[in-house]
């Protein structure tokens, strides 16, 4: 793989991995119009790690103050009230992420052996997309009881949402599912409005891809016949990183007055196109 097309992976990594329009099955189709060689999934987790550094960074004030709380707290014990409505968030996202990885135990071994076939990515394209657009339109019917609400901190999630959008995160395994789609759907469902679905959705995956950077890592290392690219690796993350922290900024300024309805179109779109000339 040479630096252009390190380029134009970081490009579509920047702009899919917060578009509910998946990331992984943008990554794993592009070799079939680039005419490369499939860089593999730990490739794909690298340009995951540029977008997940813009979360970071966009989200830096935020999620330092969490992490000042958790020091100062009891964090799980109830004893400190005052810190009760703070802590929410964080405690959300560990019970969100735990029930991630619980399931994605179960399912990594199915997603790395069918996971990348091109109709399954097809598939997955247009029935999550579908699946999408019902959940914001259903929650727009549905006036919820998040919709008054001006914070993420004050999104009272339960444990049962929390969870149920945990386990519905790990199922973005599957490339088509899309990650962000995939949280944003339960989110809507469960009654999150837009703007806090978003911002739960970005913030849910970081423990995911750098969890998943920590573990495949030494594998990847031990499997190497030569040494990687690292030139070509690091074009892709920095533009993945460039691409994704603008984007993360718009999506969060549109979401609420565009809706999900165009991600819908554009996957249809996409999984007809993919049908009928991929």
């Amino acid at each position: 793989m040479g630096i252009g097309a390190a380029i134009i992976y970081g490009i579509i990594q920047g702009l899919s991995e917060f578009l509910p329009v998946s990331s992984s099955g943008h990554l794993a189709l592009l070799p079939h119009f680039l005419h490369t060689t499939d860089p593999g999934t730990f490739f794909d987790l690298w340009m995951h790690l540029g977008t997940a550094l813009a979360v970071l960074v966009y989200f830096r004030s935020l999620i330092w103050q969490h992490v000042l709380l958790l020091f100062r707290s009891n964090f799980f014990l109830k004893k400190d009230v005052s810190n009760a409505q703070d802590l929410s968030l964080l405690k959300n996202l560990v019970i969100s992420t735990v029930s991630t990885f619980i399931l994605i135990i179960f399912l990594k071994k199915f997603a790395l052996d069918f996971g990348r076939s091109q109709r399954f990515i097809t598939f997955n394209m247009i029935f999550f997309g579908v699946i999408l657009w019902l959940s914001d339109k259903f929650s727009m019917k549905n006036k919820n009881k998040l919709e008054d609400q001006n914070s993420l901190m004050n999104s009272n999630i339960r444990l049962k949402e929390a969870i149920i959008i945990g386990l519905s995160q790990a199922i973005a395994i599957f490339p088509g599912v899309s990650r962000s789609g995939i949280t944003l759907t339960s989110s809507r469902f469960l009654g999150l409005t837009r703007e806090h679905s978003v911002s739960y959705s970005f913030l849910l995956g970081l423990p995911v891809i750098l969890g998943g950077i920590v573990f495949e890592v030494p594998q990847y290392l031990l499997s190497l016949g030569q040494t990687p690219q690292w030139g070509v690796w690091l074009t892709g993350l920095i533009v993945s990183f460039l691409v994704g922290l603008a984007t993360v900024h718009l999506f969060l300024k549109w979401v609420g007055k565009i809706g999900l309805a165009p991600f819908f179109v554009y996957r249809l779109l996409l999984g007809i196109l993919l049908i009928f000339f991929a």
